[in-house]
């Protein structure tokens, strides 16, 4: 029947025939030619199969929903099915179709075994590999069809009766719907590509790892979708494959990596991934701490380049030497101290259309006890002397301790009765400062209000203020200028970091050890007078173009439309990306003689906001060692106490086979009915007390016979144990 001239009329009667439920394609298209379609619009009818097919519908493709029972394995190419065969056993010839594609892929038709027959199998198993169609779950696109891409007819490679499905196969389908993401235990949380991890896979591809590590290329560039690689030691066939989605899938067991068989996890090894297995031995602590050594290496080597790139810069870097502080923690509390010379009424924008931003800066200074954070604050207000539009407008700010989100917002109320006659309250730019952020207890939820949410708000510079029964405080938006300042422990982070509510994406973090000042034997020379800094008082705040993307519009919009108001954390850090860049953009206005942000302050924000995530791993990975060094001390003490509980249940139990064993004196006393004699709780421990005793010679094993079977007796040894008169 299946000659070059079979029409799709005959294919799709055929196999409409055969159970499938049949629906018109678009021509020489994979998409339905019928609005609605679906599953429901399907037919095996004859008429209605020739309605579709005929006349103006006489060059449609052709899809076919396979009959119940019935799955279909749709290859992309063919020479993966080696390789899974190799895990899971050969698949029987059964009814197969070849597509179109180039490059060869078919369909292979198999009956699910009757004990899997309502099981769920995912349409999507191996990307780029396979994918597999059964019931409603999708159709395939039927011989007689022109291939979209290639223009290539789809044919019956196999014609014959469609053969059951393995059992083994089966399996693995049904348990590729339940696998997840691999990842070694003791994950750290990983965002995708602005922390460590997302840098180093970023740079890195999985060819990167599989080549040193023996792996033979067989297809492919390497790392592109489809590339196929062979373990070592193996000298001919396939071990796994690069999806779409640029990840590793390993087929073979005798590698180190994880393998996709039955219960195993999918999603595929990214590069970091391959490094844990193939370069730590499966210790993501280890490739952890290697991924951020590197990382932190080529960070201090970019931010030694940025430091020689302007005279701001290299006087900052003068000062923070003198000071013997962190180059980054100073240069970022300089540029706080610039946005307090800003008048908070003078307008910046965001970049989406009219919306104002805040130049209110939360600045975490991550360090241990003794590292500088205190002397890093003192190095940045020490750095720059900015005024507001002329010389003669010299910044004031006045420093203080953080307390709760009332006393925040009280700082910034003038308090005076509409009758007062006193005079108004002077209301500076004001640096809030908390030495160690694991002392503000505050930042913990309680009733009424909280300083996290108090912090939220003056981040973007809403309105501040409460209301109680004796009291009520109101500041209004943009009407005030602030600073947080906030020392980290690294192992002290989580009351800021595990803050829900985005404020930890609020923050800009720097580390307070600084690799060059490290080096410094004795405090460089202080230079002699702060620069002096003229921000021009303009109202032609300019913001780029490049710095607001279509990307970034479409976020915010959804952003806007989520009932979580802090849906996006993204955001955040794209606002704080943009809040660093101005600062640059008044460090620099002096020399410029204008407020703009080019190029060059967007990428220095953006190496700034780099070592904000090393300093935040840092405090993860502190957090995660502290954690499992109290597991670590948690499961000791268990182990002591049950081994404590062990040993006084040890004791008991001989203490009572002593006291069985004296009453029948001198007569011995079976095995049975000692265990007879003992609790429950002690009967495990039987044999233990019995070789101790019999060890310390206190008690005799009798080997006999009884019945004329075997029987065990045990007496007391040292007969002046017997029990006196009475016991």
């Amino acid at each position: 029947m299946y000659q070059t001239d079979t029409s799709k009329l005959q294919y799709a009667k055929h196999y409409g025939e055969r159970g499938w439920r049949i629906v018109p394609l678009r021509p020489k298209r994979k998409d339905p030619a019928i609005n609605p379609a679906g599953f429901d619009r399907a037919s095996s009818c004859p008429d209605q199969i020739e309605a579709w097919l005929t006349g103006a519908g006489a060059d449609r493709n052709i899809g076919g929903y396979l009959p119940d029972g019935q799955l279909g394995l749709d290859w992309d190419d063919p020479t993966h099915i080696a390789a899974l065969e190799d895990q899971l056993g050969p698949l029987p010839p059964t009814l197969t179709h070849r597509s179109g594609r180039a490059g060869g892929g078919c369909h292979m038709i198999y009956r699910l075994p009757a004990e899997r027959a309502d099981a769920s199998i995912p349409a999507k198993v191996l990307p780029k590999v396979l994918d597999t169609r059964s019931g409603s779950n999708g159709y395939l696109v039927l011989p007689g069809s022109i291939h979209p891409d290639t223009g290539q007819p789809y044919t019956i490679q196999d014609d014959r009766e469609v053969a059951e499905l393995p059992i083994a196969w089966a399996d693995w389908l049904v348990a590729s719907g339940q696998r997840t993401a691999i990842r070694p235990e003791g994950q750290v949380t990983r965002r995708p590509t602005d922390d460590a991890i997302g840098r180093y896979n970023a740079r890195t591809t999985v060819s990167d790892l599989l080549q040193p590590a023996g792996w033979t290329l067989v297809k492919g560039i390497g790392h592109h979708p489809g590339s196929e690689w062979r373990r070592p030691g193996k000298a001919d066939g396939i071990s796994g494959t690069v999806g779409s989605d640029g990840r590793f899938y390993n087929y073979s067991s005798s590698t180190p990596l994880p393998v996709c068989t039955p219960g195993a996890e999918l999603n595929g090894c990214d590069p970091f991934d391959l490094l844990v297995y193939l370069q730590h031995d499966g210790d993501q602590t280890a490739a952890l701490r290697a991924v951020g050594d590197a990382d932190a290496a080529d960070y201090w080597r970019q931010v030694d380049a940025m430091f020689a790139d302007s005279p701001v810069l290299q006087h900052i870097e003068a000062v923070a030497k003198s000071f013997m502080a962190s180059r980054m923690a100073t240069l970022v509390i300089s540029i706080g101290h610039a946005f307090m010379a800003v008048p908070p009424s003078v307008p910046f924008y965001s970049g989406f259309g009219n919306q104002r931003m805040a130049l209110n800066h939360f600045v975490g200074l991550v360090g241990g006890p003794g590292d500088g954070k205190g002397t890093a604050t003192s190095a940045g207000f020490a750095c720059i002397d900015p005024r507001w539009g002329t010389v003669a407008n010299r910044t004031q700010y006045t420093r203080a301790n953080i307390g709760t989100g009332e006393g925040m917002a009280a700082t910034f109320h003038d308090d005076r009765s509409p009758e007062s006659k006193k005079p108004p309250k002077v209301i500076r730019p004001t640096v809030f400062e908390a030495q160690e952020i694991d002392t503000l207890s505050v930042l913990s939820e309680r009733t009424g209000t909280t300083i996290s949410a108090d912090l939220r708000k003056a981040f973007s510079g809403e309105t501040l203020g409460y209301q109680n029964k004796s009291d009520q405080i109101s500041v209004p938006a943009f009407s005030y200028r602030l600073a947080f300042i906030a020392g980290i422990q690294p192992k002290q982070a989580e009351p800021l970091l595990s803050q829900h509510g985005g404020l930890p994406d609020r923050f800009v973090f720097t580390p307070v050890l600084d690799p060059a000042i490290a080096q410094l034997t004795r405090p460089a020379p202080m230079p002699q007078q702060p620069y002096q800094l003229i921000i021009p008082a303009v109202k032609d705040y300019h913001l780029p173009e490049f710095i607001v993307t279509d990307q970034f519009i479409r976020r915010k919009n959804r952003h806007s439309q989520a009932l979580d108001t802090d849906a996006d954390p993204a955001l955040h850090t794209w606002m704080i990306h943009t809040q660093v860049a101005i600062g640059f953009a008044l460090l620099e206005s002096s020399v410029r003689g204008r407020i703009e942000v080019t190029r060059e302050d967007w990428d220095r924000a953006a190496l700034v906001l780099r070592g904000s995530e090393l300093a935040k791993f840092q405090c993860t990975y502190a957090i995660e060692q502290k954690h499992r060094a109290t597991q670590r001390a948690r499961g000791r003490a268990d182990a002591l106490r049950e081994e404590a509980r062990d040993d006084a249940l040890e004791q008991r139990t001989q203490q009572r086979l002593l006291k069985v064993l004296r009453r029948s004196h001198p007569q011995p006393v079976a095995q049975r009915d000692l265990t007879l004699a003992l609790s429950r709780p002690q009967r495990p421990y039987r044999d233990s007390a019995l070789a101790e005793l019999i060890s310390s010679g206190q008690v005799t094993k009798l080997d006999g016979i009884r019945s004329g079977n075997p029987a065990v007796d045990y007496a007391l040894a040292n007969p002046t144990s017997a029990p006196t008169k009475g016991e």
